[in-house]
């Protein structure tokens, strides 16, 4: 009865029994939250001289020095299959390597951004030794304006110089005078070179 009351017990009491008892102590943790930030980042337009870094491709740069004109691609177009071939042609008994052949010589021509950079083109105008022989015309504009017509006839090829002072976009095309169509025909550039 003593135990009761919160006095030790007798241990050799008749009446004493062994109570084990099970203590829980409960544990904390105190745990520290430190606050993040979040940075948005949002691009503003760049301004003229800044490069821009959208993942969008940028276009070539325009070369400086003297460059083939085949070396350049057309706006809007790809060689390949797309009307310019770059193959073998021959002229007036002469075989000119890389020529520029329009495959379909009475389409839309040819533009190309060319930047001002560039103060001359040469090169070889004329229709393959192996076409239908047709009379036709190479028209190379500048800007929209028209700078240098050549009449294009088989077994005849022209050397061409063309000023390109000032210009930002050449535009080469053919035209045929025919009533039927343009197949068979074949104009050639060769050697068209771009000169600074």
């Amino acid at each position: 009865m003593l135990g009761f009351l919160g006095l030790p017990a007798v241990v050799d009491s008749p009446t004493a029994k062994t109570v084990r008892t099970t203590e829980t102590v409960l544990v904390t943790t105190t745990e520290t939250v430190r606050p993040t930030a979040t940075v948005t980042v949002t691009a503003s337009p760049t301004g003229s001289g800044s490069s821009s870094t959208s993942g969008a491709p940028s276009p070539a740069p325009v070369p400086s020095g003297e460059t083939a004109l085949r070396d350049l691609r057309p706006v809007g177009n790809v060689f390949a299959d797309q009307g310019l071939l770059l193959k073998s042609a021959t002229m007036g008994g002469k075989t000119y390597p890389n020529s520029m052949v329009f495959r379909y010589p009475c389409q839309t021509g040819y533009e190309y951004s060319i930047n001002q950079r560039f103060k001359t083109l040469t090169l070889v105008a004329g229709i393959d030794d192996n076409s239908v022989a047709e009379h036709g015309k190479l028209s190379i504009k500048g800007d929209g304006n028209e700078i240098k017509n050549v009449m294009l006839e088989i077994n005849n090829p022209q050397t061409v110089t063309v000023d390109l002072t000032g210009v930002a976009k050449l535009y080469v095309s053919t035209s045929f005078d025919t009533n039927r169509t343009c197949d068979g025909i074949v104009p050639a550039l060769a050697e068209a070179v771009l000169h600074p």
